[in-house]
């Protein structure tokens, strides 16, 4: 989305949501899950949603996350649901 809408580049948000994870000001509920999300979408082009929904419900001991979408589909985390 922030690609798109505000025309930055996904580099420059991957690395200010790293940054934001080192600052001792904030607190994440689930730093590991931000963390695998950015790791994740270094090496990848699926949507950032995407990846924090995959990574989340990871977290919590779900395999694969359904989705009609055939483009996530392909990414490990995700099953693609024929309609």
């Amino acid at each position: 989305m922030f690609e798109s809408v505000y025309k930055f580049e996904r580099t420059e948000i991957l690395q200010t949501l790293s940054d934001l994870t080192l600052m001792p000001i904030f607190k994440f509920e689930n730093l590991s899950v931000i963390q695998a999300c950015i790791q994740d979408a270094q090496s990848t082009k699926f949507d950032l949603s995407d990846l924090l929904i995959a990574h989340s419900a990871e977290k919590f001991g779900i395999q694969s996350v359904l989705t009609f979408d055939n483009k996530v589909a392909k990414h490990k985390l995700f099953q693609w649901v024929e309609a």
